[in-house]
């Protein structure tokens, strides 16, 4: 059977979290309402909680199997112009190398 987005994680203490594939779709989500992808390696994802202040937020994110080596995920807690600048929308980028690319990753926020 394949993963939906309605398959909670067993993450009792993350307010947010899940697996983002390559294109975008969620897997095992808790918190997430929303994953776009407005370019390759770009997603912008928006949460259910809307307290949930991605400036003051931690988040964890780590390439998932399939990434491949020398993938690189970076999380950006500010509004950005890839994700049309807005405070509640949290921005990661994955890339292999210098090279934008769309990677798996875990996302997680405590």
């Amino acid at each position: 059977m394949a993963a939906s987005s309605s398959a909670k994680p067993k993450a009792p203490y993350a307010q947010a979290g899940g697996l983002i594939a390559a294109d975008a779709t969620r897997s095992y989500a808790k918190g997430i309402k929303s994953v776009t992808m407005p370019s390759t390696g770009t997603y912008c994802i928006t949460f259910d909680d809307p307290d949930l202040d991605v400036s003051r937020a931690l988040p964890s994110v780590t390439p998932a199997g399939g990434a491949g080596r020398g993938t690189t995920v970076l999380a950006a807690t500010w509004p950005t112009q890839a994700c049309g600048n807005y405070s509640y929308t949290l921005s990661v980028f994955t890339s292999n190398g210098a090279t934008a690319e769309n990677r798996p990753f875990y996302l997680s926020i405590s």
